[in-house]
C-alpha cells in the first residue's frame, strides 16, 4: 500500500510540474495564468455526479476565458475523420498538444480545482490522454455507448462545446431508466464517468458543433484502452500526425 501512494504521490507531483512548464521548456512563473471558473452550482453537480455518474453544468468557464478558448479552437483547421470502429459517424477531430494554449486552459489548476469538488474526488488531475478537439457537421453523429475505461479507477471524460449552431441534442441515460435530452450550449461542460452511464449524440441536419473532449483521472495506471483510443486519427493519413510525445 505504501508504495502504491508512493508512486501515486509521485504522479501528481510530477504533472503539477508539468502545468509550470513554458512553452519553451523552462519553469515559468507568470506566462499562463490559467482559467477561470464561472459561478456555477457545484453542490448540484457533485449531487448529479453521485447519483447518475453524469453533471451537466452551463457558463462553466467565465467569459473572458471561454472567448479566448474560442478564439484559439478556431484556428484549428487539420480536423480529420475518425477511424472506423469509432461510435461516432462523420465526426471529425484532433489531437491537441499538451503545450498548447488549449489544452493548458482544459487543463489549469482552477479547472482541476473545480472538478474535484464537482464529483468529490480529491485527487482528480488532468490525464496524459490528449485533449481532443472534435466537431459534428452535417449529417454526424454518435451512437448510444460507455466510455470505456483507461485507468485502473474510471477516469471523468468532460466535453466542453464551444461552437453549436446545430439541431443536435446530447441524451443520456439516468439510473432510473429516464432519458435526459440536452441542446449543449456554447460553454457548458458535461462530465461523464467512464463506464458509466450511456449516452448518445443525435444527428446533425443543419449548423455545426465544435466541442474539446478531455480526461481528468485520478489513476496513473493506464489499461490497454489507453492505448487503442490513440488510433483515432492515425489511421486515416499517416502524413498529418501531430509531432507529440505521448507517455
Amino acid at each position: 500500500k505504501k508504495s502504491c501512494e508512493m508512486m501515486m504521490g509521485k504522479f501528481f507531483l510530477s504533472l503539477s510540474v508539468v502545468a509550470l512548464v513554458s512553452p519553451c521548456g523552462g519553469l515559468s512563473t507568470q506566462q499562463f495564468r490559467g482559467a477561470e471558473v464561472g459561478q456555477i452550482d457545484e453542490a448540484a453537480l457533485r449531487r448529479s455526479w453521485t447519483r447518475d455518474g453524469v453533471a451537466y453544468v452551463e457558463e462553466f468557464l467565465t467569459e473572458e476565458s471561454f472567448l479566448e478558448l474560442e478564439a484559439l479552437a478556431r484556428q484549428y483547421s487539420d480536423l480529420r475523420p475518425e477511424s472506423s470502429n469509432s461510435v461516432a459517424q462523420g465526426r471529425l477531430g484532433t489531437y491537441v498538444d499538451p503545450k498548447e494554449r488549449v489544452a493548458r486552459i482544459l487543463t489549469s489548476p482552477n479547472v482541476r480545482d473545480a472538478l474535484r469538488r464537482c464529483t468529490g474526488c480529491g485527487n482528480l488531475v488532468p490525464s496524459d490522454f490528449p485533449v481532443e478537439l472534435r466537431r459534428y457537421p452535417l449529417q454526424s453523429s454518435m451512437d448510444w455507448h460507455q466510455d470505456e475505461i483507461l485507468y485502473s479507477e474510471p477516469q471523468v471524460e468532460c466535453v466542453l462545446t464551444i461552437i453549436n449552431t446545430s439541431d443536435s441534442r446530447t441524451q443520456w441515460q439516468r439510473k432510473t431508466g429516464d432519458v435526459v435530452s440536452t441542446f449543449m450550449q456554447p460553454n457548458s461542460l458535461l462530465l461523464v464517468e467512464a463506464e458509466g452511464p450511456r449516452h448518445c449524440v443525435t444527428p446533425v441536419t443543419e449548423g455545426d458543433r465544435l466541442i474539446a473532449k478531455f480526461v481528468y483521472t485520478s489513476s496513473p495506471f493506464k489499461l490497454q484502452a489507453w492505448y487503442d483510443n490513440l488510433d483515432a486519427y492515425r489511421q486515416h493519413d499517416k502524413s498529418k500526425e501531430h509531432e507529440i510525445t505521448y507517455r
